[in-house]
């Protein structure tokens, strides 16, 4: 036991454990059982304190009479003022709904699932709460949000986005209170129908459908079916409704509720709020100075005159084999940096990126790849990109990355096995030891993939990430820097200058850096790239008019 974690529990049983720290004292409970015995100890005396203040006579199991001295006046005086600290404390802490910090035995308590599911969220603030959102159990209760969006999932059956400034009440799975707001909800199956909303005035049954709300502190209510049907109700006349459809116009809204039909009601999309949180940190790395080539797919805005001056020279001169229709742009965003030319694709083409309106570059033909070149060699050097397969790979090792000569030291490659497994390689270094400390795979899904470059505790490091963890590593004996001044991206350009396709799948978000990222920020920017959601891997229930 760290003694830190002693004086958290002394903390704790004065009262006084700052609210910062009470993520920090469960989740060392959690993780070790000594501390969890120790904490046990303090709560029996505690225990025994209390009895004896009310004037009985506790009787203390003896396997703990030996840890304590109960003959020792002072000792109890002062645990008694420790558990009055407490007491308040508790009190304190039922004040504040947001606030609730359950602390268990990992090992015997299972906690159950909350009502419902934390999937995304942008800006998000609650009032009087400094508690991280991701750390937020959303069960019973109100929630005020001072501005941001929210996405939750209840049961595996609805999504609610949730736009603030408002508030929510969950009542249960089923029924949420809603007083302000904006609203969008998506039944996913069966199982989600009669999901509920409650505003002031009206209530709003979803029998399998998409639809927007926006609910306001007077009553008035604005909606817009987007897909199926829903039903509407008053709370004043109980017995009064009317079911509204995607082809219900402004004139069909119902006239005994204060609610009105908006068919350019549009709220927030799934999806929506990852794209514009990456958005924010894509612009962020458009200044950072260590950056040397950001590059998302979308289509060029800058001009012919611009682009063509720092075009990759290596593609320049075998574009005379490849046909003219068949290449694009790819511009470098950093606003200053210009390390890192302009990227050339050819045989590729632009699809659907990782978010709702974004584009990703899809490496699908058999000479298929994306040029770029930079201008030196880096002692410290830093790779990422996102990449989802769409095909199968053929051949035992499939390039990712590359340069176009494999010549020298410095040149370095990542591959990919026809399993869905990485590799690393870099030239003149085939005897070196390799550390891999995981056996994972290529999902079909999106996956991040960093490498990094440079030195650690005075020895060259080159290290490969996998969606946020360590994939495997090597200390070279020879290479000191990284040399990918032609680089190409998806294929192999072999001595007969021919391109031969090795990768099939999409990519996007391509980042180069000239430092050598660390684990957190890694781990950072694979957290900030989630969640990728895409509504067309769940299964939408067909559109019902009839309870």
């Amino acid at each position: 036991m760290k003694p830190t974690h002693i004086e958290m529990i002394d903390q704790y049983f004065e009262g006084s454990l700052p609210r910062e720290k009470w993520d920090e004292f469960s989740t060392a409970l959690s993780e070790s059982a000594e501390l969890r015995r120790e904490f046990r100890k303090r709560g029996v005396l505690d225990e025994f304190l209390h009895t004896y203040a009310m004037g009985s006579s506790p009787e203390i199991p003896s396997y703990y009479t030996q840890a304590f001295n109960l003959n020792a006046i002072p000792w109890i005086i002062s645990a008694a003022c420790m558990v009055a600290c407490f007491f308040i404390w508790k009190i304190n802490e039922k004040n504040q709904p947001l606030e609730k910090a359950a602390i268990a035995d990992a090992g015997t308590a299972t906690p159950s699932a909350p009502i419902a599911e934390l999937i995304d969220f942008y800006d998000l603030q609650f009032k009087d709460s400094i508690k991280p959102v991701e750390n937020i159990r959303f069960d019973q209760g109100k929630y005020e949000v001072e501005r941001g969006q929210l996405h939750l999932r209840f049961d595996d059956s609805v999504e609610l986005l949730f736009s603030g400034p408002g508030t929510f009440e969950i009542l249960n799975p089923k029924l949420v209170r809603v007083t302000q707001g904006n609203i969008r909800t998506i039944v996913l199956n069966d199982k989600g129908k009669e999901f509920t909303i409650l505003s002031p005035s009206s209530r709003y049954i979803d029998w399998g459908t998409e639809f927007s709300l926006n609910i306001s502190p007077n009553g008035e209510d604005l909606v817009n079916v987007h897909e199926g049907a829903i039903e509407v109700q008053c709370l004043v006349t109980q017995n009064t409704s009317q079911m509204l459809t995607r082809f219900s116009e402004v004139t069909d809204s119902p006239e005994f509720t204060p609610v009105l039909i908006d068919k350019q009601l549009e709220n927030t999309m799934p999806g929506e709020m990852g794209r514009n949180r990456n958005q924010k940190f894509l612009d962020e790395l458009a200044t950072d100075p260590d950056i040397i080539g950001l590059y998302d797919f979308e289509y060029p805005l800058l001009g012919k005159d611009q682009l063509e001056p720092r075009t990759p020279k290596v593609w320049e001169g075998s574009k005379g084999s490849l046909l003219f229709n068949r290449w694009g742009w790819v511009p470098n965003l950093h606003i200053f940096n210009t390390d890192a030319s302009h990227g050339v694709f050819h045989g590729a083409n632009r699809t659907d990126g990782r978010w709702p309106q974004t584009i990703g570059l899809n490496l699908f033909h058999k000479d298929a790849h994306l040029s770029l070149e930079l201008e030196r060699a880096y002692e410290n050097f830093s790779f990422s990109c996102w990449l989802k397969p769409t095909g199968k790979l053929n051949n035992p090792l499939n390039s990712l990355i590359r340069p176009y000569r494999w010549e020298k030291f410095g040149n370095f490659s990542i591959q990919v096995t026809r399993s869905g497994q990485l590799r690393q390689s870099l030239w003149g270094e085939p005897h070196i030891q390799e550390f891999q400390p995981s056996k994972g795979k290529l999902s079909k899904d999106w996956n991040h993939i960093a490498y990094t470059f440079g030195k650690v505790d005075e020895k060259m490091v080159s290290s490969l990430y996998l969606n946020g963890k360590l994939y495997n590593e090597v200390s070279p004996n020879w290479t000191d820097s990284i040399d990918l001044k032609n680089m190409i991206i998806g294929c192999l350009y072999n001595k007969q200058g021919q391109y031969l396709n090795q990768f099939n799948g999409v990519l996007d978000e391509l980042v180069l850096w000239k430092k050598t990222l660390t684990k957190k920020e890694i781990v950072n920017m694979y957290r900030s790239g989630l969640p990728a959601y895409e509504l067309n891997d769940l299964t939408l229930t067909s559109a019902s008019i009839a309870p």
